[in-house]
């Protein structure tokens, strides 16, 4: 049997000159189509991953600001901090699971885009926050 031609199809029949698709072709062609959306994705992912280390980072800060300088770390800090602390570490395993295809999970990371924006947004404009969270 050739290898080249389709199951079941012989020499001088109709569907001789069907080629078959070798299996690596179809790999590459993935490969190289879907390029931008790895592309995406993978900024994405970088972007979620420093969300999360700067809200870490605050959170820290205000830990040890707490501590040396109460005055840099008012309540409304802390309850602001908490919230997004809380959506920052729901971000990353929900963008997990939406780059697996899930559309549930996709929906919750523009939900909590959407909500961390708005969070920040206030925090900016609202004078109780300290300047340095404000920036």
């Amino acid at each position: 049997m050739d290898p080249h031609l389709p199951a079941g199809a012989a020499k001088g029949s109709p569907s001789m000159h069907r080629w078959r698709i070798d299996p690596a072709a179809n790999t590459i062609g993935r490969m190289v189509n879907s390029e931008d959306v790895d592309r995406g994705t993978t900024v994405t992912s970088a972007l979620v991953g420093s969300y999360a280390v700067i809200v870490l980072g605050t959170v820290v800060a205000l830990a040890v600001l707490t501590g040396v300088a109460p005055r840099w770390a008012p309540p409304e800090a802390w309850g602001h901090a908490v919230v997004v602390a809380v959506f920052a570490a729901l971000l990353p395993l929900r963008w997990r699971a939406a780059r697996r295809g899930s559309a549930r999970a996709r929906r919750a990371v523009r939900i909590i885009a959407a909500v961390l924006l708005v969070v920040n947004l206030v925090e900016a404009f609202v004078p109780a926050f300290p300047l340095w969270m404000r920036v």
